[in-house]
């Protein structure tokens, strides 16, 4: 049997949100995104309240991130790759979808980029995302 156990809010690692993203290297936002990526799989942090506290802040960081995506060629065809297992009304899906670009960028072109190539177009297409997400983790963390 498959047991389990989800934290409170409450005791939601700090380490995780002491950082701010004004100040992130490429490989820090490439890490903060795989690392979340990572705890919302684990289930440590539930979607429906990390989504709760983005769409609030939607209306401080307006950006239709699907248009966004959608704009660049190689990021557009990792979007419709698997569209339909990304809920376009969910910011939370967008975490997914950037893991899925580090990991699938280099897939279907000749010229490979690095790491920090692919962060670097991900915050062109989308600059306000990592803002967008840390306040809401600190919102959801706190209950705010």
């Amino acid at each position: 049997m498959n047991y389990h156990v989800f934290l409170p809010r409450k005791y939601l690692s700090p380490a995780f949100l002491l950082d701010a993203p004004l100040f992130w290297r490429p490989i820090d936002k490439f890490h903060f995104i795989i690392n979340l990526d990572h705890t919302i799989k684990r289930g440590e942090i539930k979607l429906p309240g990390l989504d709760k506290y983005l769409n609030m802040l939607k209306k401080k960081y307006s950006y239709d991130w699907v248009l966004a995506v959608k704009s660049d060629p190689v990021l557009k065809s990792i979007f419709e790759h698997a569209e339909f297992s990304y809920s376009t009304k969910s910011f939370s899906s967008l975490v997914r979808y950037c893991s899925n670009v580090y990991r699938h960028y280099n897939d279907n072109i000749t010229q490979k980029i690095s790491i920090i190539d692919i962060e670097n177009k991900l915050s062109r297409q989308l600059p306000e995302l990592y803002l967008h997400l840390f306040e809401g983790l600190i919102n959801y963390a706190t209950g705010n």
